[in-house]
């Protein structure tokens, strides 16, 4: 146990609390019990300090993870008549409720509670849920399935060790609940807030498998196979009933945010078949040609309906953050100050899923192109391929910086302070991608034009997302792990060498994709796999064509900027003449020996008005920055520090 103030005891016993109970108290050993006590788990905070903490369950948990009826809590939390609640809170779901809401506190409040810190309070209340949930406190399938859920927090631990167990815990205790039939289960068998809560538990698990599986780039547990997402979704209609009863938002708000939690609901159903896609169960197996124009299909498939669904929720988003390449129907102009925050916090937070489903979707694109292609003995499949890569470019710049506008907005109004911990997967890579390009810097006499971000931007940008970092990891355990991650993919790159921080090199991360896919895609996967495994991701580790990349004293990356740094326009456009037979120039233009340009001539009769359209937006854009001069970035290491 974690050593606390002993001055004064900031808790008492539950069951100095009427409207808690533990359900299974009968049946737990007296040891056990006793144990227990010793270890603080049947205790709470007093009456002031525990209002403060459900007060940020309702304000920051709540809307993303609606597991209860609000109103139903708040008669039971004032509960006043001289006889017990009828329905009393498990002592096991309230626990974890604080451990849920714990982080949001503000420090005097922790210092109150007798601990140093966040991230200890954290851990304190964890282990008291973890341990009743051990010694089952808790005979209610559907109070597991609660508690459970809400422990799913956790996901990312201290150990580096991916804990999605609580998910998995969380569905199974759904299903013997038989919330996943709350559809079906005749009217003369339950009560419609019986019905409710079976809803709501159910959907709750599918939020959370959604959300992990986008922040572990794991397969999600939930899928068509298990339930017809056909079926009325949780909406606004079913959260109605608090409305007007909340003591943390008052009834506008509530709707407001029970709208977003609708959208919210619509992208998560569509999240099933991008995830299955992305993230397949059978990772490991062997692709056929067959199985690879199938995902293609399906590809095309998952992207429509991320479209669909964004061009659909656009309108009535309160600030749609827009690029140049944005859908017209989106772009326009609002007034976000007439919008509370906690609407502006979870609209963000909902476009980060969005644009984090956008760049998932682009990297399986760039890999399957890969894949494709060493099925293929057709040189015309060049264009196409050349196209994917082109447009994956533009699709996947844009959702790094919508996604840092994202994160622009919250720190701007001080909101990323109240980011859940699923967040983190959405902030990692745009920070990854912003380190390499602020050492890929423009340099000192370029004339920036009208798509070039200017030096300082970068850097304001890459400073945004270093201090969300910082606010993570005062809250989360985890975090740690992931800078981890972060800090070894920027030395992969070994853009820190002397030779090329003193010259510059005047290209973007970007280019990185267009010329060297395989090394970006290489870079790119490493924050994936390490997250998924719990460890930095070995060679072994990735798909056969990407391995042996980055190995001891190998940097792809090197050539590529030492070609762009001394070429001319015309060099380029001799030296970057892709083969049908690849898409990876790294393979074709440098010899082993001397790590020289080697040309390549390609066969003319695969030549067409396409191809050498879309080989001269490749070519102008890397010599566009050739005759830039020397302006050489580095990433603050202060993003690394406490």
């Amino acid at each position: 146990m974690h050593a606390r103030n002993p001055k004064y005891s900031p808790d008492v016993l539950y069951c100095h609390y009427p409207f808690l109970v533990i359900n299974n108290i009968r049946n737990i050993q007296a040891h056990d019990l006793n144990f227990l006590e010793l270890q603080g788990c049947l205790r709470v905070p007093t009456r002031d300090l525990l209002y403060e903490l459900v007060q940020q369950y309702f304000l920051h948990v709540h809307p993303i993870l609606p597991l209860m009826n609000e109103g139903d809590f708040w008669d039971l939390y004032f509960h006043s008549t001289d006889g017990p609640p009828t329905k009393p809170i498990s002592l096991l779901v309230f626990q974890a409720m604080l451990f849920a809401a714990c982080n949001f506190l503000s420090a005097s409040t922790v210092h109150s509670l007798g601990f140093p810190s966040i991230r200890v309070m954290r851990a304190s209340y964890y282990r008291h849920a973890k341990l009743l949930y051990d010694l089952g406190s808790e005979s209610s399938p559907l109070g597991t399935a609660q508690a459970s859920l809400l422990l799913s927090f956790a996901c990312l631990s201290a150990s580096r060790k991916p804990n999605i167990s609580w998910l998995s815990i969380a569905i199974e205790n759904a299903k013997i609940a038989e919330a996943h039939l709350y559809a079906s289960i005749p009217t003369t068998c339950i009560t419609p807030e019986e019905r409710n809560m079976l809803k709501r538990v159910w959907w709750c698990c599918i939020i959370r498998d959604r959300s992990t599986g986008l922040l572990m780039r794991r397969p999600i547990q939930i899928t068509k196979l298990h339930f017809n997402f056909d079926s009325h979704s949780l909406c606004a209609t079913d959260l109605a009933e608090e409305f007007e009863r909340s003591r943390v938002y008052d009834s506008a708000t509530k709707r407001g945010l029970a709208d977003v939690l609708a959208q919210w609901m619509k992208l998560n159903i569509t999240l099933t078949d991008i995830l299955t896609l992305a993230f397949p169960l059978n990772e490991g197996q062997a692709v056929s040609h067959d199985k690879t124009l199938s995902n293609t299909s399906q590809l095309w498939e998952c992207k429509s309906a991320l479209d669909r669904w964004y061009k659909s929720v656009g309108p009535r988003l309160p600030f749609p953050f827009t690029t140049p390449n944005t859908h017209p129907s989106i772009r326009r102009e609002t007034d976000t100050d007439k919008y509370h925050s906690s609407i502006i916090l979870y609209t963000s937070l909902m476009l980060m899923y969005y644009h984090t489903s956008r760049i998932v979707l682009s990297h399986y694109e760039v890999l399957h192109v890969d894949m494709l292609q060493r099925h293929s003995h057709v040189s015309a499949a060049l264009c196409q391929n050349l196209s994917t890569i082109v447009k994956s470019r533009q699709e996947l710049e844009d959702a790094a910086l919508c996604m840092t506008q994202c994160h622009k907005e919250l720190v701007s109004r001080g909101l990323d302070r109240w980011l859940p911990v699923s967040a983190i997967g959405c902030t990692a890579l745009p920070l990854i991608l912003h380190i390499l390009d602020t050492n890929l810097a423009l340099r000192a006499d370029h004339v920036p034009t009208n798509n070039d971000i200017l030096p300082g931007e970068k850097q304001d940008q890459l400073n945004v997302l270093a201090q969300v970092m910082k606010t993570y990891r005062s809250q989360y355990d985890g975090v740690d792990w992931v800078t981890d991650i972060v800090r070894h993919i920027v030395n992969l790159a070994r853009l820190d060498e002397p030779s090329l921080r003193t010259q510059g090199t005047g290209i973007h991360w970007t280019d990185i994709l267009v010329f060297q896919p395989s090394s970006y895609l290489r870079l790119a996967l490493v924050l994936d796999l390490s997250l998924r495994k719990g460890r930095l991701a070995e060679d072994g580790d990735f798909p056969a064509s990407l391995r042996g990349l980055f190995a001891a004293e190998l940097c792809p990356l090197k050539g590529l900027l030492e070609a762009n740094r001394t070429n001319s326009i015309e060099q380029a456009r001799n030296n970057y003449i892709l083969s049908p037979r690849t898409l990876d120039p790294s393979v074709l233009l440098f010899n082993d020996e001397g790590n020289q340009p080697k040309r390549q001539c390609h066969d003319p009769g695969t030549q067409d008005s396409t191809l050498e359209g879309l080989e001269e937006q490749i070519y102008l854009h890397l010599a566009g920055g050739m005759a830039n001069q020397d302006m050489s970035f580095s990433h603050d290491s202060s993003i690394f520090d406490a």
